[in-house]
């Protein structure tokens, strides 16, 4: 897919205005991004006018988010059918999302979703823009946090078939796994002399971690991981790399082509068996404090590298 073309509204540009720029780029690869929008209609017509009387950023957006699909009727089959406006208004709705507090956040997704309830084919549309934009693994506007919002709405829903719901429900248990701001979930490895080792104990050993779950016959992962070698790492910084896969072979003859300073190990602990972090896909990254404590999660290496090179 390729990515989306966003028309920011002048309301939008003024709450971005006022709050200064935020980068959301979360991808070195937008081409599964949601895809072009040209909408009929125009989204700008239809967006909530905001009291003079805030002021402040966030009450802004806050407003903004929970009226923002107001003027909009669900029940005007024409109107819902115009997928490209649809996409056009959501693609406005989150960036918006992304500046409003977060009870305010839960309350604006709780509302939407609730309206569109009301209309199965609305409540489709939106829910599988929300997955595109903020689940899909190179979506530019990926955002686990935000989707978890949606994920919690969705399964509110009356009109939902149980059986469809299970895929929802899966999808929340993952994205509540390893948060940031918890302890990441401790497993034990072997490390490349064949010395057992957990990760919390081995993450005492610097300030800032990042973790790396790849697999050693994984192209994609080679390529990342040779990026990833050569950031500049002072010693309270350090690289762990977990083969998390079952074939232990692969591991053995691979292990020894990583960097010398790197923590390189294959997990003795069953991860995917025991389902104990996400992995969407390899190399999946993490970045940890000394404590185990998620600083973040999955992002993309770009953003995990340009963290590691800023910490001092």
């Amino acid at each position: 897919m390729k990515p989306v073309t966003i028309t920011i509204s002048l309301f939008i540009l003024t709450v971005a205005t006022l709050s200064g720029c935020r980068d959301r780029s979360q991808s070195v690869n937008n081409e599964a991004a949601p895809a072009t929008a040209t909408a009929t209609a125009q989204p700008d017509s239809y967006l909530p006018s905001v009291p003079d009387s805030l002021r402040n950023v966030e009450d802004r957006a806050a407003y903004a988010a929970c009226h923002y699909w107001d003027a909009i009727d669900f029940s005007n089959a024409s109107l819902i059918s115009d997928t490209a406006f649809i996409e056009q208004h959501f693609s406005n709705f989150i960036a918006i999302l992304s500046l409003a507090p977060e009870h305010k956040a839960v309350e604006a997704v709780d509302t939407l979703m609730q309206r569109a309830d009301r209309s199965p084919q609305m409540f489709h549309t939106i829910s599988d823009f929300a997955e595109s934009y903020l689940d899909h693994p190179n979506s530019p506007m990926r955002n686990e946090e935000m989707y978890i919002l949606f994920l919690h709405s969705i399964l509110k829903s009356q009109q939902l078939p149980d059986i469809e719901k299970i895929r929802y429900r899966h999808r929340l248990d993952e994205a509540m796994k390893n948060r940031p701001g918890i302890q990441a979930a401790d497993f034990r490895y072997i490390n490349r002399d064949g010395i057992p080792a957990s990760l919390h104990n081995s993450l005492k050993k610097a300030r800032t971690t990042m973790l790396i779950f790849y697999d050693p016959e994984c192209e994609h992962c080679k390529q990342i991981m040779d990026m990833a070698a050569s950031l500049p790492l002072s010693p309270d910084k350090q690289i762990i790399a977990i083969d998390a896969e079952n074939d232990r072979d692969a591991w053995t003859r691979t292990k020894d082509t990583l960097p010398a300073e790197w923590t390189v190990g294959f997990a003795t602990t069953p991860i995917l068996d025991n389902e104990l972090y996400s992995l969407p896909g390899s190399p999946t990254l993490y970045i940890l404090d000394s404590e185990g404590t998620v600083i973040m999660k999955d992002p993309a290496p770009d953003q995990a590298f340009a963290y590691m090179k800023q910490q001092r």
